[in-house]
């Protein structure tokens, strides 16, 4: 696959030199298009545009007002900027704006370069994400028309968090995970085995999960233990030892340290000072 590169620069020599050693370049393959001025690249710009090398100050549109035109219609595209030692001001803005990086143009092509296979690095993994979404998304169409409809889907109680819009495929999934939780929280059990329950990769559930959640699956799992062990040792009798295993736990041992790294308290000091509140 060749990645598509808009170099930009008013100094043709410079645009021209740094087009042909791109296109040579081995560990990457770059289709390169030139452009000798801002307005001139953004005529020259296609939504098939992966990176964008350009000088930072030019007569004209310079950088940032060309990365201000590019952010918004091409929010993909990487804008990688080259810079002189007194442009500094510069660099900090286009930052700000959303450029990807900056070069020093003393430092050579070799830096150049490097920037553009991160560049290559991040587009590949945006790539992957948005692949994923659409696999889930295909997935969870695939199982709905199959007959488990949104009735199948429990929309949440007690320690469930359900995002938002019930109504996005990738939402099904957070309440499946949801809801194989709280159905197996009596007994260890491990990520694998609820990506099997979702029909998921496991990696690709984690990275859903927590793109959706803004926490990771493990995060969640600890939440809504210690949700329950709360509700647990305030509202029953139940022993900590009972506690422990009704929640998986293999020893009290191992919930107390549990307990404790979340709360700061041992499961019977923490009985005892909310009882003594109440």
């Amino acid at each position: 696959m060749a990645w598509q590169v808009l170099i930009v620069d008013d100094l043709p020599i410079i645009v021209d030199s740094l087009a042909q050693l791109m296109e040579r370049y081995k560990p990457v393959q770059f289709d390169v298009r030139k452009a000798y001025s801002g307005e001139e690249a953004l005529q020259a710009l296609s939504g098939k545009t992966d990176i964008v090398i350009s000088d930072i100050k030019m007569p004209g549109m310079d950088g940032i007002q060309m990365l201000e035109a590019i952010r918004p219609q091409w929010p993909r595209c990487k804008v990688i900027f080259l810079s002189g030692y007194d442009e500094f001001e510069y660099v900090q803005k286009a930052l700000t704006l959303g450029a990807f990086d900056y070069v020093l143009k003393a430092d050579g092509n070799e830096k150049v370069f490097a920037a553009a296979e991160r560049a290559v690095s991040v587009l590949e993994r945006e790539d992957d994400e948005r692949n994923i979404l659409e696999r889930t998304k295909e997935q969870l169409r695939m199982l709905m028309v199959s007959g488990k409809g949104a009735d199948e889907f429990i929309t949440g109680s007690g320690i469930s968090d359900i995002v938002s819009d019930p109504g996005e495929p990738g939402n099904h999934v957070v309440q499946l995970v949801h809801k194989y939780v709280e159905a197996n929280m009596n007994r260890y059990f491990s990520l694998s085995e609820i990506a099997d329950y979702v029909n998921l990769n496991r990696t690709y559930l984690s990275r859903l999960y927590k793109q959706l959640t803004g926490e990771g699956v493990y995060e969640y799992i600890n939440r809504a233990k210690l949700e329950q062990a709360k509700a647990k040792l305030l509202h029953t009798n139940m022993k900590v030892q009972e506690v422990a295993s009704s929640l998986g736990y293999l020893s009290a041992m191992s919930f107390i340290r549990f307990f404790k790294t979340q709360t700061g308290l041992s499961p019977q000091e923490y009985r005892e000072q909310i009882n003594r509140s109440m």
